[in-house]
């Protein structure tokens, strides 16, 4: 998470290369993928080989430490979202 918010914090910098921007959104992306990718490993591997039998507990806890992580990167962190840095669909880039 703290790479993600390295990322997020660097992409949003004016006087970074665009080049390196684009590196940097790339980076963050398979990080992304890779911790998804492991996480859901773990969660099968919590189920069927270990016998956890609460598979909505699980959901549960994924998405609450999802929001509580989210919470604490846009409102305690230096993680600043600003309209200009969102992206609107259907808009001209």
């Amino acid at each position: 998470m703290l790479l993600l918010l390295a990322c997020s914090c660097f992409l949003n910098c004016r006087d970074v290369h665009p080049v390196a921007k684009k590196v940097a959104a790339v980076v963050a992306c398979l990080v992304y993928m890779t911790i998804s990718s492991a996480l859901i490993v773990l969660n099968q591997q919590l189920m069927n080989e270990d016998g956890f039998r609460y598979p909505m507990a699980l959901s549960g806890l994924g998405m609450g430490f999802s929001a509580v992580a989210s919470y604490i990167a846009c409102n305690v962190s230096a993680l600043a979202l600003h309209p200009s840095s969102i992206l609107h669909l259907g808009s001209p880039v």
